[in-house]
């Protein structure tokens, strides 16, 4: 593990004090690649009123246009979704939407398993026979050329929202044929940010439709939880307007009235407490992506919708509970994935696993934790009737989704981007595709050794309570937009206390110059002892475990947070990343 400390330089000249920052917020603020007086602006002030304009992404007009005449004839309109949390948040604000603008609108998810991802020519087929006017996909067909095409055949208007990658034809983007397209990364799209979510470019839609039809005034209500939901755990930056559509998400969250994120709310036991981007990503998400994990979808949205309260906590009580099973099918699943590594001598560059009995929706998941622990881009498969198929997540240094687009005559599908994608093959293409994976895999060892980034180096003497509550303004914090992490060194160990029914929780002072700060690592303790034993004598660490006197010493890579506990607050260190003895 190597550790760095970011030095990001500004563009031009900045009066930071002006902006109100103190030089450690500007610096964290430039190492954020935050660089212009503008962009900190922007910022540390942007709210509701200063997204850009719906407008200004290409074929929302013509979208427009289009439901105006539908809504206008009463047509029935139906959306087709995703089966995670992007596609189901996209789904609800589309349906929200239609629904308060009187249309005749329903809703279809594909399911995982049976329907795989996306709109297809099934679906559009059964739109047809159910007399359907008008399809309208969310976060999903940019790729979908034979179900367009099919739409266009049986004279159904098509409209796609969608925020993934365009496909290319040498150096073009392939754009499908619908009626219209509302995708800001088509080459022609003057929009001013790329980064959006599926959820906000459909939210960007209906902001559109409110806008025309007088009901901006509802807009936020609406909308904007459904925004924040999707935009974290679809795991985009927090930065430009996703940081702001996050920011305003979480208010409208933290005083919902919307009966069905109430009652997930509830049943998920956070009902009082105030909700952060940590809820959203680990807690909540999850919850409502175990649906189209392990059912349907379509119950996601009906939650999502619902206006009744029994009906609502009844939904939500048993995603909670379908969630913890999908926790155990992953436990299972990671441990025989692990085993399976256990035979390598060498761990290959790039990890390709097979595992015949593992549910399909959690693949993706076990090839994430595979990936942290070996930071090696992994690949998991199970066996299904049509062959093998599975997801795959990456590390910064190798892009996936271009790499494997070489070989994609191998593969039945692919879809993804830089750091995921998802995959299916023939059995006997496996061993060939792998083969040629490897072979033109041009990561080194330095690839693999994992990297930490520090804001600054910050003495513990440094951290208060002033400090933390300082560094709120630069809040949410995300996928771009990290908390910030800080460095010292040279620091002595004492009072340390294992934690937890799993024994992973490590508490212990810090000091450094008569001053000590609290400080708490999520680690098994038996690979923390192990690391403290190749470092320093038996008698040492025996010392320490019983807090005797010792001389151990460690430097710490830590997040600075607030500790509630019996209505006291005190400081605590989040330890991110630790070495003994400076080596």
């Amino acid at each position: 593990m190597q550790w760095y400390i970011r030095s990001n330089l500004p563009t031009e000249e900045i009066n930071y004090q002006g902006l109100g920052l103190t030089e450690l917020e500007y610096r964290i603020l430039l190492n954020r690649k935050i660089s212009s007086y503008k962009e900190m602006k922007y910022f540390l002030n942007a709210g509701f009123d200063d997204l850009h304009s719906p407008f200004l992404m290409k074929d929302i007009i013509q979208s427009g246009n289009i439901l105006s005449k539908h809504l206008s004839r009463q047509s029935k309109i139906r959306i087709v979704g995703d089966y995670d949390v992007d596609g189901i948040m996209s789904t609800s604000i589309l349906m929200r939407g239609l629904q308060r603008l009187r249309a005749k609108v329903d809703y279809v998810i594909p399911h995982r398993v049976k329907d795989g991802y996306g709109l297809n020519s099934h679906i559009v087929e059964k739109a047809q026979e159910d007399g359907i006017d008008l399809i309208i996909t969310c976060d999903n067909g940019i790729a979908a050329f034979d179900a367009v095409k099919k739409a266009n055949d049986l004279n159904i208007d098509l409209i796609i929202t969608d925020h993934h990658d365009l496909v290319k034809e040498g150096d073009k983007d392939k754009i499908p044929t619908a009626n219209a397209v509302v995708n800001p990364k088509q080459e022609k799209d003057k929009y001013p940010f790329q980064g959006l979510c599926g959820g906000a470019v459909a939210f960007k839609l209906m902001h559109s439709m409110y806008t025309i039809h007088g009901l901006e005034a509802y807009v936020k209500e609406d909308f904007l939880a459904y925004v924040a939901l999707a935009t974290v755990c679809d795991v985009m930056p927090l930065i430009n307007e996703n940081r702001v559509l996050v920011k305003e998400g979480l208010e409208e969250i933290n005083r919902t009235s919307h009966l069905g994120l109430k009652a997930l709310i509830e049943a998920c036991n956070l009902k009082g407490r105030e909700i952060e981007p940590y809820h959203l990503g680990f807690i909540l998400g999850p919850t409502i992506n175990s649906v189209g994990r392990l059912e349907d979808a379509n119950q996601a949205v009906e939650l999502f919708l619902a206006n009744d309260w029994d009906q609502a906590i009844s939904l939500a009580q048993s995603f909670k509970e379908l969630n913890s099973y999908r926790q155990e099918l992953t436990n299972q699943g990671l441990a025989k994935i692990e085993e399976k590594l256990k035979s390598y001598t060498e761990l290959p560059k790039i990890l390709m696993l097979v595992q015949e009995d593992l549910h399909e929706s959690i693949a993706g998941i076990i090839a994430g934790r595979i990936k942290e622990s070996t930071n090696r881009p992994t690949v998991v498969l199970t066996k299904t009737d049509q062959g093998l198929k599975g997801s795959g997540r990456s590390i910064e240094a190798y892009n996936m989704s271009k790499e494997f687009s070489k070989f994609r005559q191998d593969l039945l599908s692919f879809g993804g981007h830089a750091m995921a994608c998802g995959l299916s093959l023939k059995n006997e293409n496996f061993d060939g595709f792998y083969e040629k994976i490897l072979n033109h895999c041009s990561l080194d060892q330095k690839d693999f050794t994992k990297k930490v980034y520090l804001d600054a180096q910050l003495p513990i003497q440094m951290v208060s309570m002033e400090l933390i509550e300082s560094l709120k303004k630069l809040e949410p914090f995300g996928v771009a937009n990290p908390q910030p992490s800080f460095g010292d060194l040279n620091l002595k160990i004492s009072n340390l206390k294992i934690l937890g029914k799993n024994k992973n929780v490590i508490k212990f002072f810090v000091h450094k110059d008569n001053f000590y700060r609290e400080a708490i690592l999520f680690e098994d303790y038996k690979k923390f002892f192990n690391r403290l034993n190749e470092s320093y004598p038996p008698q040492e660490v025996e010392n320490l475990y019983y807090n005797r006197e010792n001389n151990i010493f460690i430097d710490l890579v830590y997040k600075p947070s607030i500790n509630e506990f019996n209505q006291q607050k005190t400081i605590q260190l989040v330890i991110e990343s630790y070495r003994y003895k400076g080596v």
